[in-house]
C-alpha cells in the first residue's frame, strides 16, 4: 500500500532512475512529483510512470492510475460515447414529437418532412391506436440503431466485432435461453414486490395509465411486434451489442454493470428503473457467457411477449383464473431456469461459470470513477433524474 509520504513511483521510466522526476513548484501536496521532460530526435517527451502495479488502495493511487494509466484516455472515451448515445436516445423523441412545428422552418423542413408524410399516410390507412403503435416501432428503432450506428463510426469501432452477430458459444443456446427466461420472471416479481413498497409510501406511479390498445388480431399482431420484436432486437442492439461492446476491454463484470445502470436510468421511472437494472445483469451475464448479442434478444423478446399476452388473449379470464395462469407461469419460468443452471453446470467448468474477463491492468475502481465522473454521464443521470421529480409527486 503506497502512504503520501512516500513517493509513488517505485519504477517509473525506461530508464529506472529517480533523478528523472523534479519537485512540482506548486505547494499543493497532492503531487509531490511530476515527469521531467526530456529532448529526444527534436521533439520533446514525456516519461510517465508505471502505475500497472499500483492496486489503488487509497487516494493519492488512485489520482496516479487515472491520471498516468495507458487506458484512462480509453475509457474516457467510451464514457463520452456512451453519455452522447444515452443524451441522443433522451432527447431525440421531443426533436421528432415537435417535428410537425419545426418543419414550418425552412431549414428544418426536409429533415422532418418524410415523418410528417408517413404519419398523414398511416392515418388515413388505419385507426389511430394502430398508427400509434407503428409510430413506436418507427421511434424504436431510429433511436436504438441510426445513434449507435454513427457514433460508433464516428469513434471509430467497427460495428461488426463490437456487437457480436455471431454464433452463440457451442453448447449454450439453450441453458442460457432457460436461464434467462426464468430470471426474468423472478425479477419482475421483485419489481412489484419494490413497486408496491414506493406506492404504499406515497409515491404514485405514471406508468400504471396507459393509452388505449389496438384491438383484434391486426391489433395483438402489431402490438406484439412494437412491445416485444422490435424492443428486443434494437434495444439489445444498442446495450448488449454497441455498449457492451465498447466496455468489455475494461472488464466484463464492469460491461455488464455499467450497461444495466444505463439501461435502467433510461427508463426514466420508479418502477421500471429497478426491473431494467436487475433484467440488464442478467441479459449481460448471458452476453458474457455466450460471447453473441441473439440469446439476449430472444430472452428480452419472450419476457415482454408475455406481458402482451396478459394484456389480449389472458385478459378475457376472471382474477382467479388470471392469478392461476400466472403462478404456472411462475412454476414453467423456475423449473426452465433450475434445467438452465444444472445444465451450464454439467458443460461447463466452475471456473467458466464465475470468472469474468478483464483485458485492462487498470484497477476496478479507477476504471468506474473515470467512468460515472465523465460529464456526458452527469449530465445524462441530471436529466433523468430531474424528469423524475418532475413527473412523480409525494402524497403526505
Amino acid at each position: 500500500m503506497l502512504n503520501e509520504n512516500e513517493n509513488p513511483v517505485t519504477e517509473p521510466f525506461d530508464e529506472g532512475s529517480e533523478e528523472n522526476f523534479i519537485p512540482a513548484p506548486s505547494a499543493d501536496k497532492r503531487w509531490r512529483y511530476r515527469p521531467k521532460k526530456t529532448f529526444r530526435g527534436g521533439n520533446y517527451s514525456v516519461n510517465v510512470p508505471d502505475v500497472s502495479a499500483l492496486t489503488g488502495a487509497n487516494k493519492l493511487e488512485l489520482k496516479l492510475i487515472k491520471k498516468y494509466h495507458p487506458d484512462s484516455k480509453g475509457i474516457r472515451k467510451v464514457a463520452c460515447l456512451s453519455g452522447l448515445l444515452m443524451l441522443c436516445v433522451v432527447f431525440l423523441p421531443t426533436a421528432i414529437a415537435y417535428g410537425p412545428i419545426i418543419s414550418g422552418n425552412t431549414y428544418f423542413r426536409y429533415i422532418f418532412y418524410p415523418f410528417v408524410l408517413v404519419s398523414r399516410l398511416l392515418d388515413s390507412i388505419f385507426s389511430v391506436e394502430i398508427v400509434a403503435e407503428i409510430n413506436q416501432i418507427i421511434y424504436s428503432t431510429t433511436l436504438f440503431t441510426l445513434p449507435f450506428i454513427f457514433f460508433a463510426w464516428c469513434f471509430k469501432f467497427k460495428l461488426r466485432q463490437t456487437v457480436a452477430f455471431s454464433a452463440p458459444k457451442k453448447g449454450t443456446v439453450l441453458p442460457f435461453l432457460f436461464l434467462g427466461v426464468g430470471f426474468c420472471a423472478f425479477a419482475n416479481i421483485a419489481s412489484s414486490s419494490l413497486t408496491s413498497f414506493f406506492e404504499s409510501i406515497g409515491f404514485n406511479s405514471p406508468v400504471s395509465a396507459g393509452s388505449q390498445q389496438p384491438e383484434g388480431i391486426l391489433g395483438f399482431i402489431i402490438v406484439m411486434i412494437s412491445t416485444s420484436f422490435i424492443p428486443g432486437m434494437v434495444e439489445e442492439f444498442a446495450f448488449r451489442g454497441v455498449l457492451y461492446g465498447v466496455l468489455k476491454k475494461y472488464g466484463e463484470g464492469f460491461a455488464i454493470i455499467a450497461t444495466s445502470i444505463l439501461f435502467g436510468v433510461l427508463h426514466g421511472n420508479i418502477v421500471q428503473i429497478p426491473f431494467a437494472f436487475v433484467v440488464g445483469l442478467g441479459l449481460g451475464y448471458i452476453r458474457a457467457k455466450t460471447g453473441s448479442v441473439w440469446i439476449c434478444i430472444a430472452v428480452h423478446a419472450i419476457n415482454n411477449a408475455i406481458s402482451v399476452l396478459y394484456q389480449y388473449p389472458l385478459s378475457q379470464l376472471n382474477q382467479e383464473l388470471e392469478n392461476i395462469t400466472y403462478t404456472i407461469y411462475l412454476c414453467v419460468a423456475m423449473i426452465l431456469s433450475i434445467l438452465g443452471v444444472c445444465l451450464i453446470s454439467s458443460k461447463n467448468s466452475e471456473e467458466d461459470f464465475y470468472i469474468l474477463k478483464r483485458e485492462t491492468t487498470c484497477h476496478k475502481r479507477a476504471v468506474s470513477s473515470l467512468f460515472y465522473t465523465h460529464p456526458t454521464i452527469i449530465i445524462f443521470f441530471s436529466v433523468v433524474a430531474l424528469s423524475l421529480l418532475g413527473s412523480w409527486g409525494y402524497r403526505g
